[in-house]
């Protein structure tokens, strides 16, 4: 028996898990997007401190933290091009064309980076509304759900008693589906049938004591007539 409660699991279980996994793929266009954000500021910094190379002097504020900077590149490329970079700096040199050759890779990563931010964007956007429409569309099936299977059956069992109550018994009693509101429906025809059969009984009884009663004054109006007579002559 499919039960209005199994029903209702079910649905709920696929609202849910569609909703958990459009949210998981959000959550992770979101942490994608965010990194990014993070990577392509991180390389904004880093050129513009190389284009001043004044100020990358040894020990200086700027190396330092150029020198932080390194540890969080991707790929690993990138990290290593960097740190040889600022050793040399340290050391007091100035490679002004592993400097070129440095911006000119940091300009075609954040080009690269760019692209990746929009793209990230419209899968999160994509997601996002995925899982937007997944949620109006679960709550608009759940009350088609609730209307159908609940409130509608709820609905005509009350209007059934109702006319029950009234001594209205022209509606048909029809097959209950197979679920909690089907055994109500079940119950109610059992007993209203049981109620229709005693009724007709006692309709039968009153009519067996009405046939009874017309005979009996028939059967006694003759010699009662009679009996009125005689009294009327004797008097």
């Amino acid at each position: 028996m499919m039960t209005i409660r199994f029903r209702l699991f079910l649905l709920l279980c696929l609202m849910t898990g569609k909703g958990l996994t459009l949210a998981y793929f959000s959550w992770t266009a979101f942490k994608d997007l965010r990194q990014s954000r993070r990577n392509l500021d991180i390389s904004y910094q880093i050129r513009d401190e190389l284009n001043n190379p004044e100020r990358l002097k040894p020990g200086s504020e700027v190396l330092t933290r150029l020198q932080g900077f390194a540890p969080t590149l991707s790929p690993p490329r990138r990290q290593e091009e960097l740190t040889a970079l600022l050793k040399s700096f340290s050391e007091g040199n100035y490679p002004r064309e592993r400097q070129n050759v440095f911006l000119k890779n940091e300009a075609e990563f954040q080009r690269f980076t760019r692209d990746h931010l929009n793209f990230v964007e419209d899968r999160l956007f994509y997601f996002g509304g995925l899982a937007l429409m997944t949620l109006c569309f679960g709550f608009f099936a759940l009350q088609i759900f609730l209307s159908r299977s609940v409130i509608r059956p709820i609905r005509d069992l009350s209007r059934k008693m109702v006319d029950f109550l009234n001594d209205r018994y022209t509606y048909q009693f029809s097959v209950p589906a197979m679920d909690e509101i089907g055994n109500m429906q079940s119950t109610f025809n059992s007993l209203a049938q049981r109620v229709i059969s005693n009724m007709e009984q006692l309709r039968t009884l009153d009519q067996a004591k009405s046939e009874f009663l017309s005979i009996a004054s028939h059967e006694l109006r003759t010699p009662l007539n009679a009996i009125i007579g005689f009294s009327e002559i004797i008097k």
